[in-house]
């Protein structure tokens, strides 16, 4: 089963939209490594 949103989700704010690929850095973390990153990365 994919991890994506199943259903349509309603936001209030969008700081900015990104493809649906593995975002690192900045907080977002892949199984709990990179997360420290200073900037936002897509794992190749």
């Amino acid at each position: 089963m994919s991890e994506t949103l199943l259903h349509p989700l309603a936001l209030d704010y969008v700081g900015f939209q990104i493809t649906n690929k593995i975002v690192l850095g900045f907080g977002l973390d892949y199984r709990g490594y990179e997360s420290n990153l200073k900037e936002i990365c897509q794992l190749a």
